[in-house]
């Protein structure tokens, strides 16, 4: 899965193995983390500010996006999360994510071409979805 398995890898590498060091749960009270955290889902760290570009954004994906790309009008009638990206939008995941446009645009191009995202252009914007799952 590339970017999924280098990225328990490196929690992996810096924390040890997972049995002998837990992610970080947030339990609703004042929790010190040694760096940033930026991205969670259901009380679980998914990103840290300290994880590359491509990280975080993978982060955002796996907890925003669904496995076909969701333009403006079926998000809103499904109440879906979009995965249209506008000049708006660009800026504004970049800097939740802590992140430069630029950096934001490289990671989302890597995770196209590494094939952990897919897109569609419709009207001159690209609608990002998550690839489908690779068995290997």
């Amino acid at each position: 899965m590339g970017i999924l398995k280098d990225l328990i890898d490196q929690i992996e590498a810096e924390y040890g193995p997972r049995n002998k060091q837990p992610i970080p749960v947030l339990d609703g009270q004042e929790t010190e983390f040694p760096v940033p955290v930026v991205v969670t889902s259901d009380g679980r760290v998914l990103a840290w500010s300290s994880d590359p570009p491509h990280i975080r954004v993978y982060a955002w994906a796996l907890q925003t996006l669904r496995s076909v790309p969701v333009d403006d009008l079926t998000a809103n009638i499904l109440k879906f999360p979009s995965g249209e990206m506008d000049r708006v939008r660009i800026q504004t995941l970049a800097g939740s994510l802590r992140i430069t446009t630029q950096e934001l645009q490289s990671a989302l191009n890597q995770l196209v071409r590494e094939g952990d995202l897919t897109f569609k252009t419709e009207g001159g914007r690209r609608i990002y979805g998550l690839a489908p799952i690779r068995w290997q």
